[in-house]
């Protein structure tokens, strides 16, 4: 089976949805039920070394991408249910765009940057992760460096303890329940 980015790279949502309906199976069979995934990070900075895990570049292909696998894995747009293997869509928001390519899990990789004014298409996979009702979001590890958005000063901390990453956009603007 290939990995996300070979999916990503295929770029046909039936096939990743059959993909994770497959990986569901296989999960409910041995009585797993939740999976740290699927990855709706986008690869911006091509010296990141977990690409591979991603469904891609492009913010419009990965949502399409990320909805279809959280689908499979939960198997329907309803959220969870008796077949169901929890999805928890990663890394909120903007693990792609790590400084220098270096990971996050590190101090010496704390920053995801944006040149540009790229922040808001970090955003676009994760629509896809909500219009299919994903059990779960896991915050990056990153720290958004010097980050206006829309007009606001985003705090100088790691996403797990940023209150306007986690309750103004994802739960307050996104509208994320879970």
């Amino acid at each position: 089976m290939p990995d996300a980015i070979g999916q990503g790279a295929a770029g046909d949502p039936a096939l990743t949805r059959r993909l994770a309906d497959i990986v569901r199976q296989e999960h409910r069979a041995v009585g797993i039920t939740e999976g740290l995934s699927p990855q709706a990070d986008l690869a911006t900075e091509p010296r990141w070394t977990r690409i591979n895990g991603t469904f891609g570049s492009d913010p419009q292909n990965v949502g399409r991408q990320v909805q279809a696998y959280v689908e499979g894995m939960q198997n329907g747009s309803d959220g969870l249910g008796s077949r169901s293997v929890a999805t928890v869509t990663k890394h909120w928001v903007g693990y792609g765009a790590q400084e220098n390519g270096y990971d996050s899990h590190y101090y010496y990789g704390r920053y995801a940057t944006f040149p540009g004014g790229a922040f808001a298409t970090h955003i676009v996979p994760y629509l896809g992760a909500f219009d299919a009702d994903t059990a779960g979001i896991m915050p990056t590890y990153s720290i958004l460096k010097d980050l206006v958005y829309q007009g606001t000063t985003v705090p100088q901390v790691g996403a797990g303890f940023n209150s306007y990453l986690l309750k103004e956009l994802l739960r307050g603007r996104y509208g994320f329940d879970g």
